[in-house]
């Protein structure tokens, strides 16, 4: 009996040593599990990076699967993304447009003009609604295609039903639709499809022979076999339309401030899409060099702009409407300025008295340590290592002058703070978040001044730099056509005229019977204003503080200056 114990306590002892170790293999064969349950417990909800590390190969399926389904998570993310920038932008840019119509169709007094801006306003809505349309059906069709959709359907009731939808549309009153599917024998319709998809593509095609096609418009449908393949075609009776083509704009200038600029020339062209891209301008000059491809560039750092003339990549035109402009806002025949935009000191007329202002530059310096205790961190200036604007006034201001540089001093002392761009400055001051502003640029100024009381510019007597926002066209474009007809557009008359009445910018051209409060500003200024020169030779000299070792030693002087007197 005891030997019986004996050997059973053994046999249990062995056991439970086998069962520790089989205990410890398989903690082992599972730490990498663990692992991988730490990793995804402990990313923030944004990385959707690989799972990094080795996995053992009895796990190497999951692993892979796992890093797989991520792939896939980040794509569709990205999509998404992709998606609501696109409806975004291209929503905001047509609203933007359509507010502008109607709000000239209610300020304008004459029957006749109200109606055609309520006329433009219209179009503008249809506009608006197709490319909402295109933009979800686009993108429906897209998140189909990566998902296993595919299924037996019949072509003659996905037709008739797509044609009993459309048949509502107003649009379709005076216009003829015809089947014909009767060469087709019973049961030959079928194929493996994406229902849906095959409905948006026939309702986009017979949304364009609406479109381009005469209002009496006949539009034939035809279902039959052709070449052993079933063939649905959709022909009518309208000349066809040109085209269609996409301009992509890089532009460091804001989306309302263009929205009338591109909307007008959309309705001039509409076989012309733009694809409008707002870029700050040491961004955007970033992009550029790394290799973006664009059809127009537009900045109002003009001396980036000459930069990237000037390696090359920019196409000459020859167009007489270039004569028009005044001579210093053209470079080579290849970089162009359309607006006239002057450097002003924007203030908050409750913060500050405008009889109180400097009246020249070198008055700035007093006024800022005069007031030193009412100003101390209420003073807004470029931060000139992100702002391109802000770094050429500042270049162009130390040109004039020894005062540039005490202005610099004073303003470190008096807690000087630094912003990005424009709107951000203009919109702080309005606020009272800061009393003023130095050189911010006038058209943003003069603009916001219209809408708020509470904000004034201040000209100064002795000179006002003046920038013109240029634009230019990459050299290497495939069909350029429609990049010249823009730019061509923007120093028209008609381009110029758009500018001045549905923009916040100023036009370069003086456009014939515009009036209004802020081209009385600027006519009272004349005299005082001292343009950045593109052209009269001049146009290579906004390269010199560009030099890396000019630009380093003028970025850390200003540094100095600002940090030396805090």
């Amino acid at each position: 009996m005891s030997l019986f114990l004996n050997g059973m306590t053994g046999l249990a002892g062995i056991s439970l040593i086998g069962l520790g170790f089989v205990w410890l293999a398989i903690r082992r064969a599972l730490s990498p599990l663990r692992q991988i349950e730490a990793d995804l417990r402990a990313r923030p909800p944004g990385d959707l990076t690989p799972v990094k590390g080795a996995s053992p190969r009895e796990i190497s399926g999951l692993f892979e699967a796992i890093n797989s389904f991520i792939a896939r998570l980040d794509r569709n993310l990205k999509l998404t993304e992709g998606f609501i920038a696109d409806v975004a932008h291209q929503t905001r840019t047509s609203l933007s447009a359509l507010q502008g119509h109607l709000s000239l169709a209610v300020d304008s007094k004459d029957p006749k003009k109200m109606h055609a801006r309520l006329v433009r306003s219209e179009l503008q809505a249809e506009r608006t609604v197709r490319l909402t349309n295109q933009l979800l059906a686009n993108e429906m069709v897209i998140h189909r295609s990566d998902r296993a959709t595919l299924n037996p359907i019949a072509l003659k009731p996905v037709v008739h039903d797509t044609l009993a939808e459309m048949l509502r549309d107003s649009r379709m009153r005076n216009i003829m639709v015809t089947f014909d599917a009767d060469n087709l024998p019973d049961g030959e319709d079928m194929l493996i499809a994406d229902a849906l998809s095959i409905r948006e593509a026939l309702r986009n095609l017979i949304d364009n022979a609406i479109r381009h096609g005469p209002p009496d418009n006949t539009i034939d449908i035809t279902l039959d076999i052709e070449d052993d393949a079933l063939a649905l075609k959709v022909e009518d009776a309208g000349p066809g339309g040109a085209m269609a083509q996409t301009i992509t704009i890089f532009s460091a200038t804001d989306t309302p401030a263009m929205a009338p600029v591109i909307a007008e020339f959309e309705a001039r062209n509409p076989d012309v899409t733009i694809v409008y891209e707002e870029y700050q301008t040491v961004a955007l000059h970033e992009a550029m060099l790394a290799g973006a491809a664009p059809d127009v560039v537009i900045s109002s750092a003009m001396d980036l702009q000459v930069d990237l003339v000037n390696r090359g990549i920019a196409r000459r035109l020859d167009m007489p409407e270039f004569e028009a402009l005044p001579e210093w806002s053209i470079w080579r025949s290849e970089l162009f300025g359309f607006t006239f935009e002057s450097a002003v000191i924007v203030y908050n007329s409750e913060l500050v008295a405008p009889e109180d202002l400097a009246n020249e530059h070198r008055e700035l310096a007093s006024f800022i340590r005069n007031h030193g205790t009412t100003l101390q961190r209420r003073i807004g200036i470029y931060d000139l290592r992100s702002s391109g604007i802000g770094y050429l006034f500042a270049t162009q201001d130390a040109e004039q002058g020894v005062q540039a540089q005490r202005i610099t001093e004073i303003l470190g002392q008096s807690g000087v703070r630094t912003f990005c761009c424009t709107s951000d400055m203009a919109a702080a001051t309005a606020s009272g978040e800061i009393s003023l502003a130095i050189n911010v640029i006038g058209s943003y100024a003069m603009s916001l001044a219209a809408q708020d009381p509470r904000v004034g510019e201040h000209f100064l007597s002795d000179y006002n730099l003046v920038m013109a926002r240029s634009a230019f066209i990459p050299e290497i474009l495939p069909n350029p056509a429609a990049a010249e007809l823009f730019v061509m557009f923007l120093i028209s008359e008609d381009g110029q005229r758009v500018i001045a009445t549905q923009s916040q910018l100023i036009p370069i051209l003086e456009v014939a019977k515009i009036d209004g409060w802020a081209f009385a500003q600027l006519r009272a200024q004349e005299g005082s204003f001292l343009p950045i020169c593109l052209g009269l030779g001049l146009g290579l000299g906004l390269l010199t503080y560009l030099d890396n070792l000019k630009k380093n030693n003028f970025l850390e002087g200003w540094d100095a200056s600002l940090r030396s007197s805090r």
